[in-house]
């Protein structure tokens, strides 16, 4: 019986239900995921009415990276990294849940960043300024905080003892609050 219990327990590709492509990098693809085992127990509890689970989050952002992809040249390190950095659970670092393999690829479960990358956020911004919805008091503010945020992020990835190589809008995400999420951490 607790062999069954740690098998059911163990995380794999098969727990999760792709919901939507959210992007594709050089080592593979990054999905908009659905937990089916923690769906089922929301399910589950919600039907009995005895906890309120709203704050349960079941949808994650899933990375795949293909195996035959990576060189011996730059090998498993970089992965490493990314991993050791996601899993620091801080303010402004996207959250790894976990981590798991199989004989093809390597996962990272992460928080779904609801909010887009900064790329996109800065295409509305400037729409908005051309449409002359954004005045320049509203715009330096938005642009101060965001300035901000980045710096955050770069220095709580600098201080883990990490240099973050890859910064740019695409790899900055934005949460469903507005705040930014640093991601992406293969080349540290």
């Amino acid at each position: 019986k607790l062999i069954d219990n740690i098998q059911n327990y163990r995380s794999g590709i098969g727990n999760f239900e792709k919901i939507l492509k959210l992007g594709e990098g050089g080592y593979g693809n990054v999905y908009l995921v659905k937990d089916l085992n923690l769906s089922s127990q929301v399910e589950v509890s919600s039907n009995d009415n005895t906890t309120n689970n709203n704050s349960t989050n079941v949808y994650f952002a899933l990375k795949e990276i293909r195996k035959k992809d990576i060189s011996s040249s730059n090998g498993t390190d970089g992965f490493m990294h990314e991993r050791d950095v996601l899993k620091t659970n801080h303010d402004y670092i996207t959250k790894l849940h976990m981590s798991f393999q199989d004989h093809h690829k390597l996962y990272f479960v992460m928080d779904f960043m609801s909010g887009g990358d900064f790329e996109n956020l800065l295409e509305i911004i400037d729409e908005k300024i051309n449409e002359g919805c954004l005045d320049f008091d509203e715009l330096e503010f938005n642009m101060s905080f965001y300035a901000l945020e980045i710096i955050n992020g770069i220095n709580a990835v600098h201080k883990l003892g990490y240099i973050y190589r890859d910064v740019k809008p695409s790899n900055i995400l934005v949460d469903g609050t507005g705040h930014l999420k640093m991601s992406d951490f293969g080349t540290c």
